[in-house]
């Protein structure tokens, strides 16, 4: 039992660390684009839903945030959500998070309200719905204490995320980020994980996911 804890505590220790450094970068992507940019990255990398140039918001809309309590909102949800999903293993997380990130962003490309759609909370959404199902449909201990955790410390910023209905919030960013890791889970759970190797002036308005 205290191997087991040690062990459990060792691995906490790394998670956060490297979380600690995905939260550290996005800090620093949120100044840049306050101070030197004044919000203009906002326009330029985010999701433009049936427009070309916001294709490449499919990938860094996730990054970037409308203001500094946008970001905080999202930042402090998204630092427990990293933690509980590299129990699972670095390549796991690595692989989940590109999921989701694409899969969702493409969604939202194809079919949400025009309008600059950008921040992290879809992302969020996925873990969430991932946590959730795969906790219910694979049953483990370590599985089920995190659905539980996401239930608990997160349902009521699910309910709220799924239904808030706003002009400028992107209720599709949070459906289809949640669909997504749903959907993600269930793959999973039939076909397991994938044989993966590592080597060691706007005119639109600002939707925020």
């Amino acid at each position: 039992m205290m191997a087991y804890l040690s062990d459990f505590l060792k691995l906490l220790e790394k998670n956060v660390i490297i979380s600690g450094y995905i939260i550290l970068c996005l800090f620093i992507i949120h100044l840049i684009n306050y101070v030197l940019f004044r919000y203009r990255l906002n326009q330029w990398i985010s999701i433009l839903p049936r427009n070309k140039k916001g294709i490449i918001g499919i990938i860094f809309a996730p990054i970037i945030h409308n203001s500094w309590g946008h970001f905080v909102n999202n930042i402090i949800p998204l630092f427990i959500l990293i933690n509980l999903a590299m129990f699972g293993g670095i390549p796991q997380f690595i692989f989940i998070t590109i999921v989701f990130i694409i899969s969702q962003g493409i969604l939202v490309w194809i079919f949400a309200r025009k309008g600059y759609h950008l921040g992290a909370s879809g992302l969020i959404m996925s873990y969430i719905g991932y946590f959730i199902v795969f906790g219910f449909i694979n049953p483990n201990v370590q599985t089920i204490i995190i659905g539980i955790i996401c239930i608990y410390y997160f349902g009521s910023s699910l309910i709220a995320n799924l239904f808030k209905v706003g002009k400028l919030v992107s209720i599709e960013g949070h459906l289809f980020g949640f669909i997504i890791g749903v959907l993600l889970a269930m793959y999973i759970h039939h076909y397991g994980f994938p044989n993966i190797i590592f080597i060691k002036g706007i005119k639109e308005p600002v939707i925020v996911i």
